[in-house]
């Protein structure tokens, strides 16, 4: 046990618990393999919910979904309410700023109808610069 401030500071830091395994490695894959699934339950277009085939270049989507992902990646390991939580305080609200027509995708006219994928353009430039990371 350390005895001055000198012999504390000399000290190794203690280990501090194995961070837990993210279970999405990127924005990307969370988008899916949980908000994909979830945006095929809705109607997309102009009259319905709106949504962008390239969500990603928009800065307001990307930052909302990334907090969405990481709210995500902490809730789900509290079994009993984590889960529920984050759809009422994370997702929900999220998925309704994103996907309102004052929203940033409010000008969209990319549409998709009930059950079917919806619409996506995928940054191929991006996923292979992050190959490393997401395989």
């Amino acid at each position: 046990m350390p005895t001055t401030l000198a012999d504390a500071e000399a000290q190794p830091p203690a280990s501090a618990p194995d961070a837990p395994q993210l279970q999405y490695a990127s924005v990307f894959e969370f988008y899916d393999g949980i908000v994909e699934p979830f945006l095929r339950d809705r109607l997309i277009g102009p009259r319905h919910q709106r949504w962008s085939a390239q969500w990603w270049k928009s800065a307001e989507a990307m930052l909302r979904l990334n907090a969405v992902w990481r709210a995500y990646e902490a809730l789900r390991l509290d079994a009993a309410t984590g889960l529920s939580v984050w759809l009422k305080d994370h997702f929900d609200p999220h998925m309704r700023a994103l996907t309102s027509e004052d929203g940033p995708f409010g000008d969209s006219r990319d549409a998709s109808k009930r059950g079917e994928d919806p619409p996506y353009d995928r940054p191929e430039e991006i996923l292979s610069a992050y190959s490393h990371v997401f395989g």
